[in-house]
């Protein structure tokens, strides 16, 4: 899904860690944490707030597996303050369906 305008003020989740030990890599379980992330976002949003993007801000090396989970890099539409843990990240956004 393409992004057209702003995206401040927009409401969202961040995922602020995840990760899969190396020995596990590849096996499906990246996959199956972020659908837990959605369905909790989703129970979430659902409830009390309408959230309409779930962020995070990953490794560089974790680039392509959220790109193939279809988040997008949050750069290419405004970049976030990093610094100390964060500072070599990758921000990336996916915005959520509709509800």
């Amino acid at each position: 899904m393409e992004y057209s305008g702003s995206l401040l003020g927009r409401s969202a989740i961040e995922i602020t860690e995840l990760a899969v030990d190396a020995d596990y890599e590849g096996k499906g379980f990246g996959r199956q944490l972020i659908n837990v992330a959605l369905l909790i976002t989703d129970d979430v949003r659902k409830a009390y707030i309408g959230v309409e993007h779930l962020v995070a801000c990953v490794d560089p090396m974790a680039e392509q597996f959220y790109l193939h989970m279809e988040f997008q890099r949050l750069a290419d539409y405004y970049d976030i303050q990093r610094e100390g843990w964060n500072r070599d990240c990758v921000p990336m956004v996916l915005r959520l369906p509709d509800i």
